[in-house]
């Protein structure tokens, strides 16, 4: 070997030694740093001829199981959906109390049915009433304030979207801008290990926040796909598009109709500028954003449903009273005369026949509507899974009401208005075919005295006293009724209407009548609650029983509900600590090793700086001479 091979062979192996050390280096002073991986310099013996001519360092290399990286990614989405989904259920779970507890909603209820007993055997003390309405006025706060609760819920979801929105398209604008760099650099021959930690990282705030696959590319760049197939990146990145909205409340929801829609809606605007709206496609299947689209728009609205059907079942309970038919004959058909002057908004007429042949008892429901745009309504506009749901608009006259009846009930039936307000309805006569069992109205009473001994509207809609009927109008007046439910002010002002229920002649003021009506239907009233969006029953087999019944069973859901989701958050953050322990381990920086290297390289380092100095001694040994 000649000196000038053992002074090449020398610097080469110096600047080899030099690229490791800087390498160990780095590697301890990023071994606490998210998202590095272990670097290793590849080396590789040059040959010239049949000698060795050299040490060359190629490209640095990441310390890297892919297979578990890509598993790690796919279960960053399940984990963070169910994290999303389980920590907004405990923060309704704590609002809505244990059940049996001071504070929870059963309790409060089972505080006024006391109260309403207790006024039974006292209706003229001035306490017992003040008692009831104190308790009353509490349970419409505790209302209130569950349903401030889940709109607060719904807000909150409102305005996460927009910000992980926000995080989502600055990743993919990173992953835009590290994988030009990265390109460019593979193309130069410069290995890019550091460029792809970085964009690691971003692609693992995109896994994050979506369901996505990632398929490696040419020249080190990647693919960014969601699992329905939608492309996030391709060498470009698509942009998220998010219309957050204000403070929600309960008429506000997701819509396809733009000029309906009341709560952001999120778009994605491909790299060649066509836009897609994510949720109307239900394009989605895991992540954060889409754990928080479906709080917002069906995990939330359920609660506040089940709260708005409580609320108006507890209402009606106390403010209707049945108006019964009268039978009528004409001729050879049979029927009933029933008024419906007093007949509001979303009440209901009830007309039970037995149809022969088959010989079978069937039930039709009329129900007032004021606004023709929601016609027809479904069967499911009623909790009764067994009747026959009409929606009649009673905009028209009552004229137009007994036709709009006349058509609903078909050709056995005659429907006529006899007089002013009443409608009569009779079978078919001689045909036999049809016989009409009974015709009845559940009216919302409208006054506090002299209208109904037993019923009064002791809730109203609002601070302003508007009377609740249940109205099927506009988008339905039991919507967020829960958030506005109030005591009647007329009986804060004058607690004696809980007992007086007549002016002329005046109810005694120790009258039972009405304080008895009124326990009676709270505490032993059995009632159907709808299940349609509440996830309680289901339209064909509805609950049914007593409020407070219901009232735990509400309380019950969303318990139940809040630990199957703590359960699955649990199952799945398991899984994913596993795969990042996995993933940790095989890119981690071990420091004693990396310290024993540095005493490796610093001998190496010092062997070929003696063979530079043997060298350059034999060289001055040589010109001596």
């Amino acid at each position: 070997m000649g000196l000038s091979s053992a002074l090449g062979l020398a610097l080469s192996g110096l600047n080899a030694n030099q690229r490791n050390l800087e390498l160990t280096a780095a590697n301890i002073a990023n071994a606490d740093t998210p998202g590095y991986t272990k670097k290793s310099l590849n080396q590789r013996v040059q040959v010239g001829g049949s000698r060795v001519i050299g040490i060359q360092a190629d490209e640095v290399t990441r310390l890297l199981d892919k297979a578990i990286q890509r598993q790690y990614w796919a279960s960053l989405a399940d984990a963070n959906y169910a994290d999303t989904r389980a920590t907004y259920a405990e923060r309704l779970d704590q609002a809505y109390g244990a059940p049996g507890s001071t504070n929870a909603l059963d309790t409060i209820l089972s505080n006024f049915s006391q109260s309403l007993e207790t006024l039974t055997a006292s209706p003229d003390s001035f306490a017992a009433r003040s008692e009831v309405l104190s308790r009353a006025q509490i349970l419409a706060s505790q209302f209130n304030a569950l349903s401030g609760e889940i709109q607060s819920l719904r807000s909150d979801a409102e305005r996460d979207i927009g910000s992980a929105v926000q995080e989502a398209n600055l990743a993919l604008q990173q992953i835009e801008t590290l994988t030009n760099q990265i390109i460019e650099n593979s193309t130069n021959g410069t290995p890019p290990a550091d460029l792809l930690d970085e964009r690691d990282r971003q692609v693992q705030t995109i896994s994050e926040l979506f369901d996505v696959t990632v398929v490696p590319a040419e020249n080190n760049s990647v693919r960014i796909f969601t699992k329905s197939g939608l492309t996030l990146f391709d060498r470009r990145a698509a942009q998220f598009d998010f219309d957050t909205r204000s403070t929600l409340t309960a008429n506000q929801e997701w819509s396809a109709d733009d000029t309906e829609r009341g709560v952001g809606t999120l778009e994605l605007r491909s790299a060649s500028g066509a836009n897609i709206d994510l949720i109307e496609l239900d394009v989605l299947r895991s992540g954060r954003i889409k754990s928080l689209i479906d709080l917002r728009d069906s995990v939330l609205p359920q609660a506040q449903q089940q709260l708005d059907e409580l609320a108006h079942s507890f209402a009606l309970a106390l403010s209707n009273y049945d108006v019964d038919g009268t039978a009528v004959t004409s001729g050879a058909q049979e029927g009933f005369d029933i008024d419906l002057s007093s007949l509001a908004a979303g009440n209901e007429v009830t007309i039970q026949y037995r149809e022969t042949p088959p010989g079978e008892d069937r039930t039709v429901t009329l129900v007032r509507v004021d606004d023709p745009s929601v016609l027809p309504l479904p069967n499911n506009a009623t909790a009764d899974p067994n009747d026959t749901v009409f929606g009649i608009d009673f905009s028209g006259g009552i004229g137009s009401v007994a036709t709009q009846i006349g058509a609903a009930l078909g050709g056995s039936f005659t429907v006529s208005n006899p007089s002013g307000s009443t409608i009569q309805i009779l079978d078919d006569g001689a045909a036999a075919t049809i016989d009409i069992t009974g015709v009845s109205a559940s009216v919302t009473a409208s006054s506090l005295q002299d209208e109904s001994a037993e019923a009064l509207p002791f809730f109203v809609d609002g601070s302003g006293g508007n009377p609740y009927t249940g109205s099927l109008d506009g988008n339905g007046q039991k919507v967020g009724f829960s958030q506005r439910i109030t005591v009647n002010p007329a009986l804060l002002r004058d607690n004696s209407l809980l007992v007086i229920h007549s002016t002329s002649p005046e109810t005694p003021a120790g009258d039972t009548t009405r304080a008895v009506a009124l326990s009676d239907a709270f505490k032993n009233g059995f009632f159907e609650f709808s299940a349609e969006g509440t996830g309680i029953g289901s339209d064909g087999a509805p609950f049914r029983g007593r409020i407070e019944d219901y009232a735990r069973q509400v309380i019950t859901f969303q318990g139940a509900a809040a630990e199957a989701t703590k359960s699955i958050n649990t199952a799945q953050q398991t899984t994913l600590n596993g795969l990042e322990t996995r993933l940790r381990d095989a890119t981690k920086v071990n420091i004693d090793e990396e310290v024993a290297r540095l005493s490796e390289l610093q001998s190496a380092y010092a062997a070929n700086a003696r063979v530079l100095q043997a060298v350059q001694e034999m060289l001055n040994t040589l010109l001596r001479f």
